[in-house]
């Protein structure tokens, strides 16, 4: 074999590897997570290294609007640390940031000398393996002791996940979406479009028994969000009116054979009940409605530039402390990523993390990769209403990496 090919198909494999690494590390390792977001940036500078080319895929990145909008992200929590006293803090939220600006980048340099296409297409089936092989621990151990489970959910504990049951529920809702996408996008083989919908129907089911309500809002708010932006690419009243009619049956049906999302929901109402009579101190969503309370009580005191990220968990503290006299293992950060962002960086800071997360909606046209992006940017919009999604590693990480392969496949494709 020629050596210069042997030399390509390693370092492609290198570069995917990584990535397949660092998807399962975001289900099950931290580690992998670290060593594997070290490694891609690396691996695609090593082509450009290569080739010669550094200086050249170095400004071109910097003259991509859409992939340097995202640069404010990093920008942000760095310079927050101005007006922080607790410095520890300070890099705990911002580390994980900074592959707002190393992916990007990543993925960019690499596009520029391989076929960004065929890794999105493994990166993508990797993803939805790992959400498949995932779930069945999850499903297994509710089906072996489903009466006790159900029970748990009847108190506000959720089921066992890999890791925090929310973010994991937005993967298995955003692996739902893509499958939903492509199978209604491509003509494809009879055979191998049961096989798509077997699995589609499999996740379906499953984030109804998982039960976690913002990953089944967020679902069905995708499918209409969806089903909306086909309405106005198509004009096809009569398809949309199908689509509406079949995501409400399946709704309906889901929730009727769901105990578990029954009971939870049964809680749920217990639990407001709870909230109004007393405020609810010791229960599950009442904890979020106060840890939303404590965020926009403390930001309005620090109205235009927030308390600085280094101090957004003191802050919450004291209140906390002042207001319930509660100790700090039992303070919560607010259950909200806008909330979150205007108590750390203010009004101003919270005007300019929008416009970095939300900008690349004007790049939605009258392609698929448009549904693939208002799939992605719904998905943790609505999620954001209801957790600090993005102050996890493994939220911030998945959406990241999702949204750079999606604007750069954009650039790829108007480039050939």
């Amino acid at each position: 074999m020629n050596l210069a090919i042997w030399k390509n198909k390693i370092s492609l494999t290198a570069f995917d590897g990584a990535m397949v690494i660092l998807l399962f590390g975001l289900f099950y390792s931290r580690f992998l997570m670290s060593i594997s977001a070290f490694t891609i940036p690396a691996v695609a500078v090593w082509y450009s290294l290569r080739d010669k080319t550094l200086k050249a895929d170095t400004l071109s990145f910097f003259k991509n609007s859409k992939l340097l909008c995202l640069l404010i992200i990093p920008i942000l929590y760095l310079a927050s640390g101005l007006i922080s006293d607790d410095m520890s803090e300070w890099w705990r939220f911002s580390k994980s940031k900074i592959v707002f600006f190393t992916f990007p980048l990543a993925i960019h340099f690499y596009a520029q000398h391989q076929d960004l296409k065929s890794s999105i297409r493994l990166i993508a089936h990797a993803f939805v393996l790992i959400c498949i092989i995932s779930s069945f621990p999850v499903l297994w151990g509710f089906l072996s002791d489903m009466t006790h489970k159900i029970a748990l959910l009847g108190k506000g504990i959720p089921l066992d996940t890999p890791f925090n049951h929310i973010i994991y529920s937005l993967y298995i809702c955003f692996s739902i979406l893509i499958i939903w996408i492509y199978a209604s996008s491509h003509h494809l083989d009879k055979k191998y479009q049961i096989q798509i919908y077997v699995v589609l129907a499999y996740l379906i089911i499953f984030i109804h028994i998982l039960a976690v309500r913002s990953g089944i809002i967020t679902l069905y708010g995708g499918f209409i969000i969806l089903t909306a932006y086909r309405l106005w690419k198509n004009k096809n009243l009569k398809k949309a009116l199908l689509a509406m009619g079949s995501i409400l049956m399946i709704a309906i049906f889901c929730y009727q054979l769901s105990p578990s999302l029954q009971r939870r929901i049964s809680y749920m109402k217990w639990d407001l009940d709870r909230y109004a009579e007393s405020g609810g101190q010791s229960y599950s969503d009442s904890e979020r409605l106060n840890s939303l309370k404590a965020g926009v009580s403390e930001w309005k005191k620090n109205i235009w530039l927030g308390v600085g990220i280094g101090d957004t968990k003191s802050t919450v503290e004291k209140y906390y402390e002042v207001t319930w006299s509660r100790p700090n293992n039992e303070v919560k950060l607010p259950h909200n990523q806008y909330i979150f962002v205007g108590l750390s960086f203010g009004l101003l800071g919270l005007i300019l993390w929008i416009m970095s997360i939300f900008y690349p909606i004007r790049q939605v046209d009258n392609t698929i990769q448009s549904e693939y992006l208002i799939t992605l940017l719904c998905v943790f919009a609505l999620s954001f209403m209801v957790n600090n999604t993005l102050e996890r590693s493994v939220g911030s990480y998945l959406f990241i990496l999702a949204l750079s392969f999606i604007l750069t496949a954009v650039d790829d494709l108007d480039s050939n």
